[in-house]
């Protein structure tokens, strides 16, 4: 789980790929993939950002390809995505 990119719906509908740090079954803790490296290895970060889970998805390469093709994010159609599953342990 921790590591797992996901893609996420911010506010205003905007997407974003990121990288899961912690989840509980409400929220889904994400960080960027740069902030990824640096609490991993112990040093000082950013705080990770919480998501509801229910906007957090799997990362799907047609998506970010989509995402690619429109920088801002918000022409993604969200229904064509997976919700990222939570899993304990």
């Amino acid at each position: 789980m921790r590591g797992d990119q996901v893609v996420v719906r911010a506010f205003g509908d905007e997407a974003l790929v990121r990288r899961i740090w912690r989840a509980t079954e409400g929220v889904v803790f994400i960080v960027s993939d740069q902030n990824f490296r640096t609490l991993l290895a112990g040093e000082e970060g950013l705080w990770p950002i919480g998501f509801r889970r229910e906007d957090v998805f799997e990362y799907d390469e047609d998506a970010i390809q989509e995402l690619e093709a429109h920088p801002s994010g918000r022409s993604l159609n969200w229904e064509h995505l997976h919700h990222w599953t939570y899993q304990a342990g």
